[in-house]
């Protein structure tokens, strides 16, 4: 058996070897032109959008919201496998060493994307905030100290057997989270600030360590979480290329049966049909789509008439194309599609029309948009027919030749 230590370098060195071999594949490919162009445009227009932003805009609300998200959200690494069920069971008491450089690797992860959200939302702290960069900065180390107490009292949170006591404790936190970033936000309330942090401090020392010396690990708990971030990585790694080790998740959504009962229900439509449900169910692919058709209509709103309002149109449209390809590949692990009697080009044709049919929906929604909230001029109504034209082209020509038959 390896030292503790080891044994939990062995499987941080054991999942960025993997981790980066996907990142190489997503950082060679079209798609990181996408987000270049989308960080120039936004850059550009960063200025305008804070000279828009009216003088009434509540930015003490508005960064007690992000703040109290971003420290809420996250949870601790373990690499925990299913085989620990057993065999690290016994060792339990011993792996002390072990889940703190988790909490240290995750502390240390989960700042950096907390630093850079603020680093991008700086020119709305300096202008409505406080203008002193000495200033930020302290708020910064401020919020990672509040981060890693988060972390810690997350992971003695997941000690607890039954997910409504788990969900208590979130509330809590999100309270605590709250109470301490308006203090900080409001500028000469640093005893209050104080003592909300002793608070904290004293909930974690008082009330969460004694979860760590009443309950056992509840390693089901850890592998879940463990897995939950594990498929969240790559589900964007699978975007860009197969993945094999994908788990992807389902919901029942009822709503859906009267979109797919609709289908024909004849011999060659079979693909159709599961090509469709299997959009439908997974949010591997539907709720991506919906996020960025919201992300979408949020950016060609707030950016002015113009031609990269245009461009950005088309860009959005490619977005969804190149996350909706991976459906291609959905039923490749499924042995028993392949017994259905059906020709390989029907296979092609019923995915390539789904394609057009939600690249069509998405650029119909997003004109439909412009033309209800933004000023309207002839651009944007030729912009639908401009639209369903580049779904097609996306569809029947670019992606079928990208879409192997087998």
């Amino acid at each position: 058996m390896k030292d503790v230590g080891q044994l939990w370098s062995s499987r941080l060195k054991s999942y960025w070897e993997i981790a980066i071999r996907y990142l190489r594949l997503i950082g060679n490919s079209g798609f990181l032109f996408t987000i270049y162009l989308l960080i120039i445009v936004g850059s550009y227009y960063y200025r305008h959008f804070l000279d828009w932003l009216p003088q009434t805009f509540p930015a003490v609300l508005f960064f007690v919201i992000v703040s109290t998200f971003l420290l809420t959200r996250g949870a601790v690494r373990t690499f925990v496998k299913e085989g620990d069920l057993v065999f690290l069971l016994p060792m339990e008491g011993r792996l002390q060493p072990y889940f703190r450089s988790s909490i240290i690797y995750s502390s240390i992860l989960q700042n950096f994307t907390l630093i850079v959200i603020f680093f991008i939302l700086a020119p709305i702290f300096a202008e409505r905030i406080n203008s002193s960069f000495s200033y930020f900065l302290v708020v910064l180390l401020i919020l990672a100290g509040a981060k890693v107490w988060n972390l810690l009292c997350h992971f003695e949170e997941q000690r607890l057997a039954s997910s409504r006591e788990r969900i208590y404790h979130i509330v809590l936190r999100v309270a605590m989270n709250a109470s301490f970033s308006f203090f900080l936000f409001v500028e000469g309330s640093w005893v209050f600030l104080l003592a909300v942090a002793v608070i904290m401090l004293g909930v974690y020392l008082i009330y969460y360590r004694k979860l760590q010396r009443n309950h056992s690990i509840k390693w089901e708990q850890l592998l879940s979480i463990e897995n939950k971030m594990l498929t969240l990585f790559f589900r964007v790694a699978n975007m860009f290329t197969d993945v094999p080790s994908l788990k992807s998740s389902f919901k029942k959504r009822r709503w859906a049966n009267a979109i797919v009962t609709r289908i024909p229900y004849k011999h060659k439509h079979t693909f159709d049909y599961l090509y469709t449900r299997a959009f439908l169910r997974s949010n591997d692919y539907f709720g991506i789509y919906i996020r960025l058709i919201i992300v979408g209509t949020i950016i060609l709103l707030v950016l002015p008439d113009g031609i990269v309002r245009y461009l950005l149109y088309f860009v959005f449209i490619y977005m969804s194309g190149l996350q909706l390809s991976t459906l291609w590949k959905h039923f490749y692990k499924a042995i028993w599609v392949d017994l259905y009697p059906i020709q390989a080009k029907d296979r092609q044709q019923s995915f390539l029309r789904l394609i057009f049919i939600l690249l069509s929906i998405k650029a119909t929604v997003l004109v439909a948009l412009l033309v209800m909230f933004a000023e309207v001029n002839m651009v944007t109504l030729i912009l639908l027919p401009l639209g369903l034209a580049f779904s097609y082209a996306y569809s029947f020509h670019w992606m079928h030749r990208k879409v192997n038959v087998r």
